[in-house]
């Protein structure tokens, strides 16, 4: 961050992450000043498609896990593993994130376009 200035004091201000807020504060009095961070995932605005690597036969396990994560019948779980279709369609990175957290257990591979900037961990 450049060397910003205490809008009340005039001294050094710091900053620091809070989960995917920014919060600015001055190194001499008490004045504080929260934003949402723009670099965070719930700042991308982005429209991402979410698909998963085809399986030409998906184990039982995987597809019913799959149908819970998604809200779906087993069977378009099923489906949607064997033609390799888009999971989901126009969601926000931290959509993303959500649904990488809930399939990379169960072994599946996402895809994602466009290329996706933020970490999945």
């Amino acid at each position: 961050m450049q060397d910003k200035k205490c809008p009340s004091c005039g001294s050094s201000l710091l900053s620091r992450d809070e989960g995917a807020c920014l919060v600015f504060h001055c190194s001499q009095c008490s004045w504080e000043a929260l934003t949402t961070h723009p670099g965070t995932p719930f700042s991308d605005e982005t429209a991402y498609e979410v698909r998963i690597a085809p399986l030409e036969d998906p184990p039982p396990r995987v597809s019913a896990s799959l149908a819970v994560a998604l809200g779906i019948s087993s069977q378009t779980a099923r489906e949607l593993l064997r033609r390799g279709e888009p999971v989901a369609t126009d969601i926000p990175a931290v959509e993303v994130q959500r649904l990488h957290g809930l399939l990379s257990p169960l072994g599946l591979s996402l895809q994602i376009k466009p290329r996706f900037r933020w970490a999945l961990e």
